[in-house]
């Protein structure tokens, strides 16, 4: 993609998350942290207990005052990077064509829905990670789709795509974005969360560029489409119809109780 703009955008991505985040984490790792060892050791006369506390602390002063903070941080700037990348992309590769954002109500609307359904896909994640022998595989297989979401996401939302479209198309050509998913999910899957969290940085304008120019053939739609999202939707709706019971429930709370008026009448009151 021949874009200043893009390239520079791209450069903002890996210097924020692979050179100062990741970068920060490594140089800890492998220099702070064994020199605060050493230093302790050699001056200190009981090392062994001593020395094993003060790593303790020192760890966790770098990750709640430096690493929680700059994770924070690189997130929101992150966000924006990828939507400005995303504009500039779509421009490029749709010339003329007028991207049909969603209206702000129905844009949070559709966001929380997302989020409640990745929350629920990834704990489905984490629970196939925990079967033996396949557990891995099928972890790693649901997280490409996943993956290919997000790299598709931004470039389905400017052409205006709903939820339900976007989640019916990884559904319906389920090949094609578990094959598209698939690099990204296995630089990230064997790192530790933070970790992973840094490499997705660094990688991910990269796939959202590419996402930006393709699109699935028709020889990879699948007839039958795979329930990718299924179990997650089911677990959202379940929930938001429950809060509308207790929500209406909580709300008519009735009681008939009955009494005589002064002419015999009876009549039911509510509280």
């Amino acid at each position: 993609m021949d874009s200043e703009r893009a390239r520079s955008l791209t450069a903002k991505c890996f210097l924020l998350n692979g050179v100062i985040f990741l970068g920060s984490m490594v140089m800890f790792e492998s220099v702070v942290r064994p020199s605060i060892i050493r230093i302790a050791g050699f001056v200190l006369e009981e090392p062994q207990n001593v020395v094993g506390l003060a790593d303790i602390v020192m760890s966790w002063i770098f990750r709640f005052f430096w690493i929680v903070p700059a994770y924070a941080i690189s997130f929101v700037l992150n966000c924006v990077f990828y939507e400005e990348i995303a504009d500039v992309a779509f421009k490029y590769y749709s010339p003329g064509r007028k991207s049909k954002r969603m209206s702000f109500t129905r844009l949070i609307a559709e966001e929380l829905y997302r989020i409640c359904i990745m929350i629920f896909i990834f704990f489905e994640v984490s629970l196939v990670a925990c079967v033996p022998i396949a557990g891995h595989f099928l972890a790693i297989s649901m997280l490409t789709w996943v993956y290919a979401y997000y790299c598709f996401e931004y470039k389905w939302i400017l052409q205006g795509r709903s939820l339900s479209r976007r989640l019916k198309e990884i559904e319906s050509n389920w090949i094609y974005y578990a094959g598209f998913g698939t690099p990204c999910t296995l630089a990230t899957y064997f790192f530790p969360s933070l970790v992973a969290g840094g490499l997705f940085g660094v990688l991910f304008p990269i796939f959202l560029l590419t996402a930006m120019s393709v699109s699935p053939s028709s020889t990879t739609t699948t007839r039958r489409r795979l329930p990718i999202f299924a179990s997650s939707k089911h677990a959202v709706e379940s929930l938001v119809r429950l809060g509308f019971r207790c929500k209406n429930g909580g709300g008519t709370g009735t009681s008939g109780k009955k009494k005589k008026s002064d002419d015999g009448a009876v009549k039911t009151t509510r509280r």
